[in-house]
């Protein structure tokens, strides 16, 4: 495990030097821009001739010329993309290329290195001059030719050495890395799920549990919650619509001015009662008054005969012409107002004809007030009508069927994951046993020839000794970046976004959600990488953000395409055909009074007014036709002519007492008068009250059986009523669908679906890593391989060339 994360920290640290920026990489080779309207956002497809794009690529890179970079070119400047990008990824080209050229200049140096030795070493030395060299002394040009060659052995010698010390190294790191990658592939259930993935099946397996736990939760939840946002916004639309419906019926009853009937109709019955109590006020005192005129009468007659009997009893009137002025003074005691000519009865039958409209009028009151009552009572049937025909339960229904659809797509997900997790488990464990085969028979060769390159080492060295030479963190691969590192992420998502708008296109065009996307805005998910790396791994702190929300779905539901649609229309038209039929059924005219009655009603009541002759009670009435001045004069007169008479003692006390009478009835007949002259004001209101009521019945029932214009008072009353809860539909359900779609899919267990990916193939043991890693080490083994035997084939030539010089 020590061996591989310094190798990982290695690689990791080479990799950082070789990318210095992030110019879209792979992603300018797999995609490919789709040629689009000017007013759609960029789309992405795969490149068609993806083998040929990595072919020039590769030739560019290696040639260092700039390297094509048309998808970093589509991204704009704020991503680092644009013109500026491309020009800034130009003027600092990473450098994959330079690791390749070290390597063949390495390999190049070691080639030059040996013609320079052969050169140096004089590898052309002809028979003959050995020879010679043998017979003759050791000049100093040999000792100098010697000296250099010593230093360039122990060069090579420590060369070779150190080669062969870092093969055997990387040999034993290869067969690290090929552990970690067979154990990688290897299946191994018994690992829990909770665990970091290490193998590749296990990766699989956690991915799908977590993928399953998303696709579970996430669709349970948002069936839930989106059942319990539709029933809420129902009831509320239900609660709105009842109230407005209510306020229609209200509207209809003011346009047939009912209620101006009601206010009028007990308007005129408290002014028909207090008429009523005031008329039959007056009538009982003209009662009263002709009660005491009778009295009155009565008494004078009696007065004025006590008068004729005492003037023919009295001895002072017994000669002729003696009393005879007094005589014609007493014959005017006669009662000057008549009592039969008070007529009683005419104002009898007016209070009779008050009672009986005032019992006619309120019994109208009483059936318009039934009819009202009747008219709210059935207003819960109408608004169960109209519900039922606008439906908005089953228009909402294909938008709670979308999770119907999306449980059956996250199935043929889930059944496609578990087909391919199938497979690696099934098909993997047959090819396992060749691959590590392979790896150790790879490592074989390479332990072979470490081991050839040893005895050679041990034999070289060996003839030196003899012959006297010697007196004394992880990483990622650059792929990886642009799905764990938020810089390159950015890229990576706007061409993402391209691609999935365009596969979006065509899933869209072809009904993949059925009718679940009528009313849904389906547009494209935007920046998922982003989403799934960042904003889901903070919602453990910032609840209530869901997946929908994280990739740019601010209100799942097109409220407006709902309130617009044809169902909802056609819901409408059939609400307001419903309402009608409802109105008619109520049949308001036959609940009012008929005009004719009204017209006799007060035909009647004005007969009754006529028949009672105010003025002529007026005149017989008058209180000045009781002349009490002359009746206390006369009394005067003969109290003082007759005082010494007692025979008219008596006649004159009963003259008295007439006169008494008269004042008193003086007084009810002055109350009278006044009253019965305030009558005939009050005859001519309520005449006029009455009318008044006559006529808004008479509008009332006018516009009641105009069926056509109440008809069309109540389909305008109702597309009023339409309007608004359109209206109201369109505000509160697009921000109660908009509170929906914030926590609509749990987006944590997103990202943990996300995190269980990218750690099984970016991870630290993940396999990119692994793979890459051994590749690394699997070349730099053939390298370090070749520059040993480069090594020892060099030295093998300069240790014959130096025992050859040391034996001269």
């Amino acid at each position: 495990m020590g061996l591989q994360f310094s190798l990982m920290g290695t690689v990791a640290t080479i990799l950082k030097w070789i990318v210095r920026v992030e110019n879209g990489g792979l992603l300018n080779i797999a995609f490919e821009k789709v040629s689009t309207t000017i007013t759609s956002e960029t789309e992405f497809d795969v490149s068609k001739d993806l083998m040929g794009k990595t072919i020039d690529f590769a030739k560019r890179a290696l040639m260092l010329k700039e390297i094509p970079l048309p998808i970093l070119k589509e991204i704009p400047e704020s991503l680092g993309g644009g013109k500026a990008g491309v020009d800034d990824a130009h003027s600092h080209p990473n450098r994959e290329p330079v690791l390749f050229f070290i390597t063949i200049g390495v390999f190049l140096a070691v080639v030059i290195l040996q013609f320079a030795s052969c050169c140096c070493l004089g590898c052309g030395i002809k028979k003959e001059e050995i020879l010679e060299n043998l017979i003759t002394e050791e000049s100093p040009e040999t000792h100098s030719k010697r000296r250099i060659h010593r230093i360039v052995y122990l060069i090579v010698l420590a060369l070779g050495v150190t080669f062969l010390a870092a093969s055997v190294i990387l040999t034993i790191i290869y067969f690290s890395s090929t552990a970690l990658v067979v154990n990688y592939l290897e299946t191994k259930p018994e690992k829990p799920s909770e665990e970091i993935p290490l193998t590749l099946p296990d990766g699989l397996r956690i991915t799908r549990e977590h993928m399953a736990k998303f696709f579970n939760r996430g669709i349970t939840m948002g069936k839930k919650q989106t059942s319990d946002s539709i029933d809420a916004l129902l009831r509320k639309i239900n609660g709105e619509m009842s109230s407005q419906i209510n306020m229609t019926v209200d509207n209809i009853l003011i346009h047939l001015e009912v209620g101006q009937v009601l206010q009028k109709g007990k308007e005129t019955l408290a002014n028909v009662d207090k008429f009523k109590v005031y008329t039959s006020k007056i009538a009982s005192n003209i009662k009263t008054v002709k009660i005491e005129i009778t009295d009155l009468r009565d008494s004078m007659k009696i007065t004025k005969q006590e008068f004729d009997d005492a003037y023919r009893t009295s001895p002072n009137c017994q000669a002729p012409g003696q009393c005879d002025q007094l005589k014609k003074e007493t014959n005017k005691i006669i009662c000057p107002i008549e009592p039969d000519a008070i007529n009683t009865d005419s104002t009898d039958q007016l209070i009779t004809h008050l009672n009986t409209m005032q019992m006619d009028l309120q019994n109208q009151m009483n059936d318009i007030e039934k009819a009202i009552a009747d008219i709210h009572g059935s207003t819960e049937n109408i608004v169960d009508s109209v519900q039922k025909q606008i439906n908005l339960d089953s228009t909402m229904k294909p938008i709670d069927q979308f999770w119907d659809d999306a449980n059956k797509m996250s199935k043929d997900i889930m059944k496609n994951l578990d087909d391919t997790i199938g497979t690696v488990e099934e098909e993997l464990p047959k090819y396992l046993k060749f691959i590590r085969i392979g790896f150790y028979i790879l490592g074989g060769v390479f332990i072979f020839m470490l081991i050839i390159a040893a005895l050679i080492a041990v034999h070289l060295i060996f003839r030196a000794l003899t012959g006297h030479i010697f007196s004394s963190s992880k990483f990622n691969g650059e792929g990886c970046i642009y799905v764990v590192r938020e810089s390159a992420i950015s890229k990576a998502d706007f061409v993402m976004n391209g691609y999935i708008a365009h596969l979006w296109k065509s899933m869209m065009e072809g009904d993949g959600l059925g009718d679940a996307g009528e009313f849904l805005n389906l547009k494209s998910p935007r920046n998922i990488l982003y989403a799934l790396n960042n904003v889901c791994a903070r919602s453990t702190v910032e609840h209530g953000v869901g997946l929908l929300r994280s990739v740019g779905y601010d209100n799942l539901v097109d409220v407006e395409k709902l309130v617009e649609s044809n169902q909802v229309a056609d819901g409408i038209n059939q609400g307001r055909e419903s309402l009608i039929d409802q109105i008619k059924q109520l049949d308001v005219p036959s609940q009012l009074p008929r005009a004719d009655e009204l017209d006799n009603m007060q035909k009647q009541l004005n007969e009754a007014f006529d028949k009672v002759d105010i003025k002529e009670l007026l005149k017989i009435s008058h209180p000045d036709q009781l002349n009490i001045m002359e009746f206390k004069n006369l009394h005067s007169n003969l109290k003082t002519a007759l005082a010494s008479d007692p025979t008219f003692i008596k006649p004159i006390d009963s003259l008295e007492g007439v006169i008494q009478q008269m004042e008193k009835l003086k007084k009810s007949l002055t109350d009278t008068h006044e009253a019965m002259k305030k009558s005939e004001t009050h005859v001519e209101d309520m005449k006029k009250v009455v009318a008044e009521t006559i006529t808004v019945l008479k509008i009332t029932i006018s516009k009641a059986n105009d069926e056509q214009e109440l008809l069309g008072k109540v389909a305008g009353e109702y597309d009023v009523m339409t309007n608004y809860i359109i209206e109201f539909i369109k505000n509160y359900g697009d921000k109660l669908f908009m509170r929906l779609t914030q926590v609509l899919l749990p987006c944590q267990d997103a990202h943990i679906a996300y995190a269980a990916v990218t750690k099984v193939s970016c991870g630290d043991s993940g396999g990119i890593s692994l793979l890459l890693g051994l590749v690394y080490v699997l070349a730099l083994n053939v390298l370090f391989i070749a520059l040993v035997y480069i090594t020892l084939f060099n030295l093998a030539y300069a240790q014959a060339r130096l025992i050859h010089l040391v034996n001269c």
